[in-house]
């Protein structure tokens, strides 16, 4: 029971350093969240709604412990990434992408944690 606290004590501090360098700095896939950030579903059914030659949205069924749905994006051809945009909605769009090979991150913020990361990836742009 002692080591099962302290694990979790050590995730939750991981987490917390990771969530603030990400907020300054390029985000970074957290695969496998879900299994150390607890119960927090991922966002589901994340579709591309549209697409333009720069731009792109997308949409996702709410879920109910849900309270917030973070998304951001890394450029593949050069690492770039953009800020996380934070949502109490379903939908989101992205404007003025440069031409390239993007991945989108929808990552669900609940009470008890974060979710899993849910990836869009290989989406080409321009």
């Amino acid at each position: 029971m002692k080591n099962e606290k302290k694990k979790r004590w050590q995730v939750k501090a991981f987490f917390l350093l990771l969530v603030a360098f990400s907020a300054n700095a390029n985000y970074v896939l957290m695969e496998g969240s879900s299994v150390l950030m607890g119960s927090c579903p991922s966002p589901v059914n994340v579709c591309e709604t549209a697409k333009t030659v720069n731009s792109v949205a997308f949409t996702w069924e709410v879920t109910t412990c849900s309270t917030t749905t973070r998304i951001w994006y890394v450029r593949a051809d050069d690492g770039s990434a953009s800020q996380a945009i934070e949502t109490t909605g379903n939908s989101v769009s992205f404007a003025n992408l440069s031409p390239g090979t993007y991945c989108f991150y929808f990552q669900n913020v609940c009470d008890s944690g974060a979710s899993a990361t849910i990836v869009i990836d290989d989406l080409m742009m321009g």
